[in-house]
């Protein structure tokens, strides 16, 4: 009777664990980007998808950030590169790697680099927040601008 008992317990522990993921997955809102703005603003770890193709792309990880503090003065600009990631409508997840160099704003075009990939082109317009001398950030305070277009002109 304990054996029973037991296995009953196990189960029973299973299925609450399961409706309990269930739960917190169903409770997880999809946030949407819309692609005629061309740009999307993603929080670190955040994933955004499109309104009208449903290209989902999240902010994965930092890689590296050695941009020229705001407050000194550098030899060298120095450059940032952050992971992301996305998922064309019923494909696989891609990983890319998005690079920025020195102070950039979505305002300095000729200074963000691009790529072309998939069929879209990408670019990191904005890395927040802008490193300042010893003040470290934690990866939860950044945010990517991205510019994301098809390579057609088509959105």
């Amino acid at each position: 009777m304990r054996t029973f008992s037991t296995t009953l317990g196990s189960s029973l522990g299973i299925i609450l664990l399961s409706i309990g993921l269930h739960q917190c997955s169903a409770e997880k809102t999809i946030q949407y980007f819309d692609e005629s703005d061309e740009i999307v603003v993603l929080e670190y770890g955040e994933s955004k998808r499109g309104i009208i193709s449903h290209l989902t792309i999240g902010y994965n990880r930092n890689i590296s950030d050695s941009r020229c503090p705001i407050d000194l003065q550098c030899f060298w600009e120095g450059m940032a590169e952050i992971e992301i990631w996305i998922q064309p409508e019923d494909e696989e997840i891609h990983f890319l790697t998005l690079p920025i160099y020195g102070h950039v704003t979505r305002t300095d075009t000729f200074r963000h680099v691009t790529l072309d990939t998939l069929g879209y082109t990408l670019a990191l317009l904005e890395l927040n927040p802008y490193p300042v001398y010893e003040n470290a950030f934690s990866e939860g305070e950044y945010e990517a601008v991205i510019y994301i277009s098809t390579e057609n002109g088509e959105k």
